[in-house]
């Protein structure tokens, strides 16, 4: 269509390139507005916390300024003659609020702190408060985004016949955009340019669309095609095939108020997938990637159904029926992504992203998109398909475009916003994941079908046709339950719990899932979404154990503990074991986690047995008054508080887990420095692996730089996976006298003797450096700190791999940094003894450390050799006798007693402990069970065997017998390094050889 030509209804026709520089203005408005939101969020969860309460509360606060935006700029668009240029007013609106959103929020502190002073508010009246300051701030740009679609909608749709299909790719336009947002943010800009720098991007783009928006208006006003004249009764064309009269009044309202269902319904999807598919992620989990990944195919889903379905809504012949359909088939393929998230699409995948040790973290995200665009590419296609059969629908007259699109979207953004609360606070705690997949699917399913059987089109026959096929779906999805516990992996030999009530210890709640899951040597693991955080073994004892005795067995006076993070209870009843402590209190971000306390025991002995689990237990005082679990996020409870501890204690998972990585940077450290005392002290669990050195390296760095005076230690009885950083606001100064007196109380001595830490000794020796030590080794791999506006962990860490070697490749950073534990020690001189044996556990704790590489690297034999090294520098190490037992591997064997790699590796473990008897039997079982096999794991075991069962014979000085066995073996095993050390020592036959073997 030629600029100057008119439309059928009169109106002056827009040039090909006019309309196409105003999608591509809408594109970049669409793209900043998403952008907009993941920054808005970050911002807003200084203040809200890291919880689905604080996002949905954003969401539904960004979604009603959209609403509302969208609802007045419908009726501002019909009655204005130059609606693309208030479109560029609104771009440049929108740019300078989006700037005010920080420094405004900012403003509210006090309120917050008067809020947390007045201790009567519960955390879910906190996040309505916060909900409502939200609003209030968000409002403006978020409203004037809302306006933008009617305005451009009613300067570009100007006549009947196009209404449809232009409204359809306007739509898809703006979604693309918003793909795009999404996808850089996520992926390029946040981790690039921080937080700061990012929005002012998105600020500029925002501001550059409306000056661009106000000169091509100009232009076209110039040209007689900026101008809108009001409604006038030219000539209707109608729609293709099909009379508007064949549409009652009634039945456009009735498709209206069912689009706010389907509204409802789409968010809440979102919310349900967010939650589900995180489970099918192999590595990065709940991450920002993660949740970037699904956002963006979300919106592709829903930018592609609209664009197609655009090019063909203006020849349809009956769009309800059309629209009745595509809502039946969304709840269809809503319910069948259940299926394909829990029976599918965790077998697809572009190829191994751990290799050979090495992670690629390209095709990680990869993995992620093609698994979540199986589960909901479907069903977000069909959703986007959806707005413009509904827009042919609803509106009628192009003169009423403007305000018709506004209710279109305002209608539809509402259930959006109920559907988003709605979701996280009573869904899934309602039906939980799976049922409530079927339950939205159903919600769709009940739309189609109504607007299907009250369509005038629709003969009797086809109604009943299509309630026949309705009722036999829901059959079939009623038919296809899920179980119980379906998100939850098990393990071969492993189980989720049941309680004593007979409840299985699996709960779906609003902002995890969480299980106990138990092995086959009764270890018991609480798992979060998946992800392990505490349990009962050696090492995540050692773990919530050492959070609390390392500091209160240093400080002076310590009176009152904050433990960020419940677990398994476990530090939280270490900590309570001090009676000098008159206040423990306890800060859960996840409500159902303390819900499991009862199947973990072994781990924080009845800590809330006290609690009946039916009366709220925030306002429960446990344990003589002492104890409290607070239901909030840390860094808003610590900012706006005011409460004064003498320790706090940080125990996270994993920095890529969800917003872990807030709990590590400046910000949050600076908030515990101001929030202990002045002879207090800040506990954080550090972990070593999952990181890259330079990555590492900056996360040490960021907590150095708020307490220089950092001490590192780690807790060597068992082959941990974490350090302890200790933060004082002095140079930290340990009194031996006062551990020595703490450590004789039976509940304290009692409580470190199950990890094998009761010695003030043991303790002592696992220091490790402090922070001057290192920091020119630190510094030499990056000069980064992790900050809220550049959230470098967040970013990074997700982009390696959880492995052992990059662990102990960290560990070996500090290692080489090593520093002895006696210069701090005030009163040293006063205890000679201890002294003596400290000197000793320093001079072992090398091999110690070598025992856990080796055991970490499968190499038990040699893991052996290091602890009976230690072992003999410092006989009365009470944690090598467990370590050296090999625990884990004889209770797999006690499992199976035919297990053969157990069955050798126990054996050649039993020559290096010199227990040859033992060890000959293990072998000989070992060398039957494998004898003839074919399989190449039998045939390495069988030749283990055999050399290990020729290293006896000699050790035990029967030579002759040794070569008489070893001979038939050398065509086999000649080349093999062991085989090959044996036969030299039969070559010499001396008793100082036969030693050196076990050497």
């Amino acid at each position: 269509m030629k600029a100057g030509t008119r439309t059928s209804g009169g109106r002056p026709a827009l040039p090909f390139w006019t309309f196409g520089f105003i999608l591509l203005l809408f594109f970049l408005s669409g793209a900043s507005g998403l952008v907009y939101e993941v920054i808005w969020t970050r911002v807003l969860l200084t203040v809200f916390g890291a919880t689905l309460y604080a996002v949905s509360t954003v969401l539904a606060a960004f979604m009603a300024g959209l609403a509302l935006g969208s609802w007045l700029g419908g009726k501002l668009a019909d009655r204005i003659a130059r609606p693309f240029r208030a479109y560029g007013v609104l771009e440049t609106l929108v740019a300078v609020t989006a700037l005010l959103v920080a420094p405004a929020l900012d403003l509210f502190d006090p309120l917050y702190r008067a809020i947390y002073a007045g201790g009567d508010a519960s955390f879910f009246q906190l996040s309505l408060i916060r909900f409502s300051v939200s609003f209030f701030i968000l409002l403006i740009p978020a409203s004037c985004m809302g306006a933008t679609l009617p305005l451009l909608a009613r300067f570009l749709v100007r006549e009947e016949t196009t209404l449809g299909g232009r409204l359809g790719v306007l739509y898809a336009t703006n979604t693309i955009g918003a793909v795009t947002g999404t996808f850089l943010a996520g992926f390029v800009l946040l981790a690039n340019l921080g937080v700061e720098r990012t929005i002012l991007v998105a600020a500029i783009v925002s501001a550059g669309v409306g000056f661009l928006a106000l000169l091509a208006s100009r232009r076209l006003e110039r040209g007689g095609l900026g101008l809108i004249p009001g409604p006038h009764p030219g000539p209707s064309t109608g729609l293709p095939d099909v009379s508007d009269a064949l549409i009652p009044q009634w039945l456009t309202k009735a498709v209206l108020i069912s689009y706010g269902f389907s509204g409802f319904a789409a968010l809440a999807y979102q919310v349900f997938w967010t939650r589900a598919l995180v489970f099918r992620f192999d590595v990065l989990k709940n991450t920002t990637y993660a949740f970037s990944a699904m956002l963006t195919v979300f919106l592709i889903g829903l930018a592609v159904g609209s664009a197609l379905m655009a090019t063909i809504v203006n020849r349809q012949r009956d769009p309800i029926r059309l629209y009745g359909l595509l809502q039946i088939l969304t709840g269809v393929a809503g319910v069948f992504s259940l299926f394909m998230i829990l029976r599918v699409v965790g077998g697809l995948q572009l190829a191994d992203s751990i290799r050979n040790g090495e992670f690629f973290w390209s095709i990680a995200v990869g993995d992620v998109f093609i698994r979540t665009a199986a589960a909901i590419g479907f069903p977000t296609f069909l959703m986007g398909a959806t707005f413009p059969v509904v827009a042919r629908i609803c509106i009628r007259n192009v003169d009423s475009v403007g305000s018709g699109t506004g209710r279109l979207y305002a209608v539809n953004t509402v259930g959006a916003i109920i559907g988003a609360f709605a979701a996280g606070f009573f869904l899934i705690p309602i039906f939980g994941l799976a049922n409530g997949l079927i339950f939205l699917g159903g919600i769709n399913l009940a739309i189609g079908l109504l607007v299907l059987l009250v369509n005038p089109n629709e003969v009797f026959r086809s109604r009943l046709v299509w309630a026949g096929l309705v009722v036999a779906i829901i059959v079939l999805v009623g038919r296809a339950s899920p179980g119980p516990a379906p998100f939850q992996d098990v393990k071969l030999n492993h189980e989720i719990v049941v309680d004593e009530s007979s409840d299985l210890a699996y709960i779906e709640g609003p902002l995890a899932t969480v299980s106990v899951v138990e092995d086959s040597i009764g270890s018991r693991t609480i798992f979060i979404d998946n992800a392990s955080v505490a349990g009962t073994d050696r090492i995540l004892l050692t773990d919530q154990k050492s959070l609390a005795h390392v500091p209160m067995l240093l400080l002076e006076n310590p009176q009152s503990a904050l433990t960020v993070g419940f677990g398994s209870g476990g530090a939280s009843w270490s900590f309570l074991q001090y009676t000098e402590l008159d206040r423990v209190d306890c800060i859960e971000i996840c409500p159902t986690v303390p819900r499991l306390a009862h199947t973990l025991r072994a781990s924080n002995h009845g800590l809330l047995d006290e609690w009946d689990r039916q009366s709220p237990l925030p306002t429960t005082r446990l344990h003589d008054g002492r104890y409290k679990v607070i239901f909030d996020d840390a860094r808003s409870y610590l900012r706006f508080s005011g409460q004064r501890y003498d320790v706090i204690a940080t125990d996270c998972t994993d920095l890529r887990y969800k917003s872990n990585a807030n709990l590590y940077d400046v910000e949050y450290f600076k908030l515990c420095r101001e929030a202990i005392t002045d002879d207090g002290m800040v506990v954080v669990w550090m972990p070593l692996g999952g990181m890259s050195p330079d990555v590492f390296a900056c996360a040490m760095r960021t907590f150095a730089h708020v307490f220089p005076e950092m001490s590192i230690w780690f807790m060597n009885n068992e082959p941990t996976h974490y350090l302890l950083l200790l933060g004082t606001k002095t140079p930290l100064r340990i009194n031996l006298s006062r551990m020595i007196d703490r450590l004789g109380r039976p509940d304290i001595r009692n409580d470190l003797e199950e990890i094998s830490l009761a010695t003030p000794e043991k303790i002592l020796s696992c220091y490790l450096t402090d922070a001057p030590a290192v920091e020119d080794q630190l510094r030499s791999y990056t000069s980064v700190l992790n900050t809220e506006s550049t959230p470098y962990l967040e970013f990074q860490s997700p982009k390696f791999g959880i492995a052992d070697e990059p662990l102990l490749a960290n560990l070996d950073i500090l290692r080489k940094h090593r520093l002895p534990v006696q210069p701090l020690i005030e009163d040293l001189g006063d205890h000679p003894e201890i002294s003596k044996r400290l000197g000793l556990l320093y001079s072992s704790t090398d091999a110690i450390l070598d025992g856990h590489a080796s055991l970490r690297r499968l190499e038990l034999r040699q893991a052996a050799r290091y602890y009976l090294q230690a072992k003999s520098v410092y006989p009365e190490d009470p944690s090598l006798d467990v370590l050296l037992t090999f625990g884990d591997l004889r209770n797999r064997l006690a499992n199976n007693p035919n297990d053969i790699w157990p069955l050798v590796t126990l054996g050649e473990i039993e020559l290096e402990k010199d227990n040859l008897g033992v060890a000959a039997g293990l072998l000989a079982h070992a060398q039957r069970l494998t004898h003839g096999a074919s399989d190449p794991l039998a045939q390495a075991v069988n030749d283990r065997a055999t050399i290990g069962l020729g290293e006896y014979l000699i050790r035990t000085n029967q030579l002759q017998g040794a070569r008489e066995y070893l001979a038939p073996h050398r065509d086999r095993l000649g080349n093999h390094p062991d085989f090959e050390r044996l036969m030299g020592l039969l070559g010499t036959g001396t008793s100082s050889d036969t030693d050196s073997v076990s050497e």
